[in-house]
C-alpha cells in the first residue's frame, strides 16, 4: 500500500514543481509553497518505513492530493501572471496562497508531520559548547 500510496503523493508534488517551473511572478511565495509540499513528501517518506506507516499514509492520500492539486492550480494562476496583473492583484493573490498555505498546515496536521523547531539562540550555543 505504501508504495501505491507514495507514488501518488510523488506524482502530486511533481504536479506542484511543474507549476512553479513556469512561474513569472510571485516567485518567492510560490517557492515556499513548493517547500512545504516537499517537506510533507519527505515526511511521509519517513512514515512509511516505521510499523502501521501504510495505514497512516493510505487512509489520508486522497486529502494529499487534493492538497496539493489546489496548491499547483494556485502556483499556476498566480505565478504566470504578469508584472502588472501581478501587482494589480498583489492582495487577492497573497490570499489565494495563504490558502494554500492553511490547507498544507492542515494537511501537516493531518498526517501529524511535524516541521522541526527552529533552535533558540541559547540551545544553539549550549550544543556547540558540549
Amino acid at each position: 500500500m505504501s508504495s501505491l500510496a507514495l507514488g501518488a503523493a510523488f506524482a502530486a508534488v511533481q504536479l506542484v514543481h511543474q507549476a512553479y517551473s513556469k512561474v513569472k511572478s510571485s516567485k518567492a511565495r510560490c517557492a515556499r509553497l513548493v517547500e512545504r509540499c516537499q517537506f510533507v513528501v519527505d515526511r511521509l517518506e519517513r512514515i512509511a518505513a516505521t510499523k502501521g506507516g501504510d495505514a497512516i499514509i493510505g487512509e489520508r492520500i486522497h486529502e494529499l492530493e487534493r492538497a496539493f492539486g489546489h496548491t499547483a492550480l494556485i502556483i499556476a494562476q498566480v505565478g504566470q501572471q504578469g508584472i502588472i496583473t501581478s501587482l494589480l492583484r498583489s492582495e487577492a493573490n497573497a490570499l489565494r496562497i495563504e490558502s494554500c498555505n492553511e490547507a498544507l498546515t492542515e494537511l501537516i496536521s493531518l498526517f501529524n508531520v511535524r516541521a522541526p523547531a527552529p533552535k533558540s539562540h541559547f540551545t544553539a550555543t549550549f550544543t556547540t559548547m558540549g
